[in-house]
């Protein structure tokens, strides 16, 4: 019985969507539901990884501009 792998490179996107730390949350938003992903990497001006924004991130910034009557922000 052979047992083969699974690897990340089988399934891992190719073509990234990214953030910048200035982007808009509510653009952001728009842009993940756009492209049905769950989250993305934040990067500087030289492509550094600075951070991630997930849905979960996205839906405590709505949650708190609905609670509070406030606009979403940058990241």
């Amino acid at each position: 019985m052979t047992n083969k792998s699974v690897l990340v490179k089988d399934y891992m996107a190719r073509t990234l969507v990214t953030f910048k730390p200035d982007t808009d949350v509510l653009d952001a938003i728009h842009v993940l539901v756009s492209n049905r992903i769950a989250g993305a990497p934040v990067v500087d001006d030289e492509g550094n990884l600075v951070g991630m924004l997930s849905e979960y991130d996205c839906m405590k910034v709505a949650l708190d501009a609905g609670y509070h009557g406030t606009a979403g922000g940058p990241l």
